[in-house]
Parts: C-alpha cells; structure tokens; sequence
C-alpha cells in the first residue's frame, strides 16, 4: 500500500462534501466512470472531471494501482526492515533496490530502522538469494525479517475524508467491473502466461483501457475482459484502488511493529477487531518473525500516534509485549506486484 510521496507539496486542498464523496467512490474502485460516479452524487461528468482534475493538480491523487492477491500467485512477501553501518553506501543501495524486479517497496524511515524493504518471492530459498544478492558488499548494521501473514486491515483513506454515496447502479460490462467484484469466488480458475501478462500490465496503473490491454497482449478487448472477470472472480484481484498522497492531505505515516505475548485465540480476535475499527489504522498485517504484527498508522498530528499506542497498551497490557514505532520519511518505491513475481506451479 502506498504509504507517502517523496515531492514537495503544494498548499492543501479543502475538501467539500461532494469532494469527499467522489474520494469514497474512486476508493471502492478507481476504473469507475465519470457519468457513473456522476450519477451518484448529482453532478455532471464535466463537474466529475474537473474535480478530480483538482485532485491531480494538488497531488492528493498520484495515479492507481490494482491490489493483487500474490498468495493466489503461491508467493510470499518478505518485509526486511535494515540499518545500515555507513550512511554513504544508502545511494548504492538504494540503486539495487529500486532496480530489482523483485522488489515491491523501500521505505525510507526515521528511527532505529533506515529502510524497510518488501521483497516478493516463491521460496524462503529464492529470498535468500536475493536478499544476499541487493546487500552483498554493502555494511549493514543489523536487519529484522517478517514473512507476511494474513492481512488483518487494509484501507486507502480514512473516514473523514470520505462521505457516504448511494448504492451506485453500473450496466453489467462496465470496464470498471464494479458488480463482478461483489459476485463469488469460484476459486479455480488457473492463470497462464497471458493472465499473468494482463495483471503485470494492471498493476500499476489500473486505468489502463482494455483497447490497450488487447493490444499489448495481442488479444481480443472481449477476450481480455472475459479475463478480467475470471481473474476477480477468483480473488487475484482485489481491488482497483487510487493512490493516495497522505502528504498532501498533510498527513504522514508512521510503522508500528509490534511483539505480542503467547495469546488466547480469543484475546488475539479482540486486538484484531480494535485495529480494524481504529480510524488511524490504515494497513495492518500478522506477521512471522521477530514481530507478531505490522500496522501503518496515518495521523494528523505526532500526538495522534502518541494516543493510539497509548490506547493499544492500556487495553491490551496483557497482550502487548513491546513495540518500536518508525516515522516513514520518503518512499522510493512501491506497487503491489513486483516485476519478477511469478505464479509458481504445484
């Protein structure tokens, strides 16, 4: 999920109800039309265009990205979070990282850690070997692994941003696919090459028109969307999301990694639900490793955070182990499919 954008800002944009409501849409899917959004909030297309012409212009959206279900894929994510020794090897290795295709994102932050890196892979073994190969020659200090569980929450803005829209009514081949995401999951439907072609030409940029998909595939604009449909139904998309600049809402991202002690299933539902019904939550996920969880908190103010991390630890004093909180100061890169992923066969 893409947490911050690296370029200077310009001054705020304030948000009007319809504002907020064109925002919530647009979050529930990024390919919806501009007469269908339109029609939802009682304004014209042109007044639709215009409005998120203002978003562009003021950053607040940066473009969209289809959300990918790689354990569908049979890979795995690796978040490595990474000090290094020398200050003057970062612009190296920040090189074979944005360069790797393996690679989904690199976070720069501010605390105890420098980096967290997100590496896509189809074996602990395949990890490896690259993890050795983006840090061989370069002095790193010391480097947690988390192999990625079960995500528990996973937002693009909060709630008072957004404002409630009616039940939105979309013709059944709408590009946008808003009613197949609604439908049940068959769940066995296999990719192949051209499926895998289609989600690697999506994943950043999940506008992309299906005339172009058709094209760059050498498919049929029937065929590609039979395919799309099928790649929903079957949950290896999830969602058409855009990507939001937090900083240009002047608000920033914070990391929060979280060690839990042993815990009763029960116990652990309830922390769940408290970061799932928390507003300054926006991603948060059971890990594997030195950390039990990984949350992204989004706040206003650094005393937003302050409170959370107070709420968490007077709730749950019994469960909450320890903590180390991570201010995210710039991202270099992110997308929810690296470039090298492929699905593996078993």
């Amino acid at each position: 999920m893409r947490v911050l954008a690296s370029n200077e800002q310009n001054q705020i944009l304030k948000l009007d109800k319809k504002d907020k409501q064109i925002l919530a849409l647009l979050c529930k899917n990024a390919r919806l039309p501009l007469t269908k959004i339109g029609d939802s909030v009682g304004l014209s297309r042109e007044s639709i265009e215009y409005r998120i012409k203002r978003f562009k212009e003021a950053q607040i959206i940066t473009g969209s990205r289809t959300l990918i279900n790689i354990r569908k894929l049979n890979n795995y994510s690796f978040h490595v979070f990474i000090s290094l020794h020398n200050p003057k090897e970062e612009e190296k290795f920040l090189t074979r990282l944005k360069e790797h295709p393996n690679v989904n994102v690199v976070i720069k932050y501010s605390g105890k850690w420098d980096f967290e890196v997100s590496i896509m892979t189809d074996s602990p073994e395949s990890f490896y070997d690259i993890f050795y190969e983006i840090s061989e020659g370069i002095n790193i200090q010391d480097y947690h692994i988390l192999l990625l569980l079960n995500t528990i929450k996973s937002i693009v803005l909060q709630k008072k941003y957004l404002e409630n829209t009616e039940n939105i009514t979309v013709k059944r081949n709408d590009f946008s696919f808003f009613k197949d995401f609604s439908k049940k999951k068959e769940d066995n439907y296999k990719l192949d090459e051209k499926d895998m072609i289609i989600l690697k030409l999506i994943s950043d940029d999940a506008e992309t028109k299906i005339t172009e998909i058709a094209k760059k595939t050498k498919l049929s604009p029937d065929t590609i969307t039979y395919r799309l449909k099928k790649l929903i139904y079957n949950n290896y998309i999830i969602e058409f999301r855009p990507i939001i600049n937090y900083s240009a809402l002047k608000l920033s991202i914070q990391a929060l990694l979280i060690r839990t002690k042993s815990i009763r299933k029960e116990d652990e539902k309830q922390l769940f639900m408290f970061l799932k019904e928390h507003d300054n939550i926006l991603w948060a996920t059971k890990t594997f490793g030195n950390w039990n969880l990984l949350v992204y908190a989004i706040t206003e103010h650094q005393n937003d955070f302050h409170k959370l991390i107070d709420e968490l630890t007077l709730r749950f004093p019994d469960l909450i182990k320890n903590y180390e909180s991570l201010f995210a100061y710039q991202e270099y890169k992110y997308t929810f499919l690296a470039k090298g992923v492929e699905p593996k066969k078993i």
